[in-house]
């Protein structure tokens, strides 16, 4: 009986290894031709509770110890917020954002694209911070930085400092109050008797300073402004204040006239200076 051929079988054999082969080989460039991750690096950092920029955003630089092995650009691509204490929102390359305050309100940046669209060269995505109280404290949050194929994960550590605040209190002097600016910039307080229309008294506090002033109402109302952004820093009224003699003025700050005579101060001075 003739043999019979198995030549097929060693084609097919031998077209399987082949197939297989390239297919290892097809993984392997494949393999070999995709980028590395981003590398990251945690954060620390420590802010103020209360800055005078956008209502008390602060904001973190977190790319900055970041880096692409091919270097390409990198972006925030996700953010993973405390449950309680602090607020955060990813901020464009332009500057603009959108975070959400303790009150449910919402502060807004409007950046600073130029007119023709363009951004500051070397400009990266940071993320604004929003501590919900002025008193101390330690959060932590996860953020993701991404190029065109993967994100990495990294974890921002914030430390909050409570912020001093302005504060007007009685001099030891009949009809003399006592201003006083612990903070690291400038302030001016403008203040009020009850019923005192325009031009309201002011007072120039350079940082870290006080000034004692001579009033002539034993109620008198006020409110701490930055002179840079117009942002109101504190407000307050101050009682019983002992006037000498005949300069003693009468007078009630009745219920609801407080907050009203301050937004007032506050209409007048940013009318006299409109920001930019």
């Amino acid at each position: 009986m003739p043999r019979r051929a198995h030549a097929p079988a060693a084609r097919t054999a031998a077209v399987t290894v082949a197939l297989t082969a390239l297919s290892l080989g097809s993984l392997a460039a494949a393999q070999a031709d995709e980028s590395p991750a981003p590398v990251t690096a945690d954060d620390t950092t420590t802010i103020e509770a209360r800055t005078v920029e956008f209502g008390g955003v602060s904001f973190v630089d977190v790319l900055a110890n970041d880096r692409s092995v091919n270097d390409d650009d990198l972006e925030i691509c996700r953010v993973r917020a405390p449950r309680r204490g602090l607020s955060v929102a990813e901020v464009g390359v332009g500057g603009s954002f959108e975070i959400q305050s303790p009150a449910g309100g919402v502060s807004v940046g409007g950046g600073s694209v130029g007119s023709d669209g363009s951004v500051e060269e070397g400009a990266r995505e940071s993320i604004a911070v929003l501590p919900w109280a002025n008193r101390a404290g330690t959060f932590t949050f996860t953020y993701w930085a991404c190029d065109t194929e993967h994100l990495t994960p990294a974890t921002v550590t914030v430390t909050v400092t409570r912020t001093p605040q302005v504060t007007v209190r009685k001099a030891d002097r009949p009809g003399r109050l006592r201003f006083t600016n612990p903070r690291a910039n400038r302030a001016v307080v403008l203040y009020a008797g009850p019923g005192q229309e325009p031009p309201y008294g002011r007072v120039g506090l350079a940082p870290r300073s006080s000034e004692t002033r001579r009033v002539e109402f034993r109620k008198v109302v006020w409110v701490a402004i930055s002179p840079r952004t117009g942002e109101p820093l504190a407000s307050g009224i101050v009682r019983g204040i002992r006037l000498p003699g005949s300069a003693n003025r009468s007078g009630d700050v009745a219920p609801g006239a407080e907050s009203e005579l301050t937004a007032r101060m506050l209409r007048a001075w940013r009318s006299a200076h409109p920001r930019p």
